[in-house]
């Protein structure tokens, strides 16, 4: 993958590319995620759709919980001070860094992303360099309940630049993605509403073709129609029977106008 797309804020991508070669050199596995990480991914996206390109304002990246006093060693070492955390931020095993000359802000989630739903990274950090995987990356967008257009334009980003595929190498894993889904049915579901907002949104970015436009459209079709067809747990059978009667995520404060459809069935 090329680590040098267009950015509104370079600085960030060569930033988070750095730190997480500086920690390589240390035997310190870290990933970028987020915001940066999809346009370390999505340079050609990037390239031929300007109207994709937004601002990045801090870098995400994944550890492991077991490195964390190695972690906050390295990431002084890198010029960054440890903020203190909310109750919140600590069972989302969340560090929040600071570099105080810059005011630049890294969190880093330790083992999994734990937002509206739980994706589980512990595993999966030596998949991709220097972010996370495609196809998880995807995932850390789809799990949002509260979708803007932000994480929207983010999610065709990736979708654009990435084909459908069953391996980690630059491509969505649709198996890995039905199997997650398979065991959390708040998950699927949130994942499918999204993808249903993906496709209504696509006709109202300014700059795609509609062989783009179809295209994508198609894409978030066979990624539902997959984690449909995926095998079920136990679990989410007993937890689809209760619906939407029951919170089916957890509440997390973010900022950012909503493009959330209405419940489906």
């Amino acid at each position: 993958m090329g680590h040098e797309p267009p950015s509104a804020a370079p600085e960030l991508s060569e930033l988070a590319c750095r730190l997480v070669e500086a920690a390589r050199d240390q035997d310190l596995p870290l990933r970028a995620g987020a915001g940066v990480a999809i346009k370390l991914h999505c340079g050609r996206a990037l390239q031929r759709y300007p109207v994709l390109n937004r601002p990045v304002h801090d870098v995400d990246l994944m550890g492991r919980s077991k490195n964390l006093k190695d972690v906050t060693k390295f990431m002084e070492s890198q010029g960054f001070i440890k903020v203190p955390t909310s109750l919140n931020a600590a069972f989302s095993l969340r560090e929040i860094y600071v570099n105080p000359r810059t005011r630049t802000e890294v969190d880093v989630f330790l083992d999994r992303l734990q937002m509206n739903h739980t994706i589980e990274l512990k595993d999966r950090l030596e998949l991709d360099y220097p972010t996370l995987t495609v196809s998880d990356l995807l995932l850390s967008k789809l799990q949002i309940v509260k979708i803007n257009l932000k994480d929207v334009t983010d999610l065709v980003m990736l979708l654009a630049d990435h084909p459908l595929g069953n391996t980690e190498k630059d491509e969505v894993n649709l198996p890995y993605i039905a199997k997650t889904l398979s065991n959390d049915w708040g998950f699927h579901y949130t994942v499918r509403n999204n993808l249903r907002v993906v496709g209504d949104q696509l006709t109202r970015l300014d700059g795609l073709d509609a062989s783009t436009i179809e295209e994508l459209t198609k894409k978030c079709e066979r990624i539902v129609d997959a984690a449909e067809a995926h095998p079920k747990s136990i679990g989410w059978r007993v937890r689809a029977k209760m619906g939407t009667s029951k919170r089916w995520y957890r509440e997390v404060e973010r900022e950012g106008d909503s493009v959330t459809m209405s419940a489906g069935p």
